[in-house]
């Protein structure tokens, strides 16, 4: 139908060997991080929090589909107070 998908993916690993319909954007954010104690952890999930929420405002995204315990916390955070429906 003329729909633009972008695919954002919290890991940094590439499209490998998935074959992506034409018009889909993959954008790997690169933001897996460990943490070695508590504070570490809240610094990355901050940063994963702003960096998400920096690409659903370039996306310009009508609609937010997240799937995954964490992914669906971080995305509802990252979302929050932009005006698009977020389906977790």
């Amino acid at each position: 139908r003329g729909w633009g998908v972008t695919l954002l993916a919290i890991s940094g690993a590439g499209r490998g060997s998935c074959e992506l319909p034409q018009g889909v954007e993959l954008r790997c954010l690169g933001l897996e991080a460990d943490a070695s104690n508590w504070r570490q952890g809240v610094v990355n999930n901050l940063h994963r929090i702003r960096v998400l929420r920096r690409h659903l405002r370039l996306a310009r995204a009508d609609v937010v589909l997240s799937f995954g315990d964490t992914t669906n916390v971080t995305t509802l955070i990252a979302a929050a107070g932009m005006h698009t429906p977020v389906v977790v």
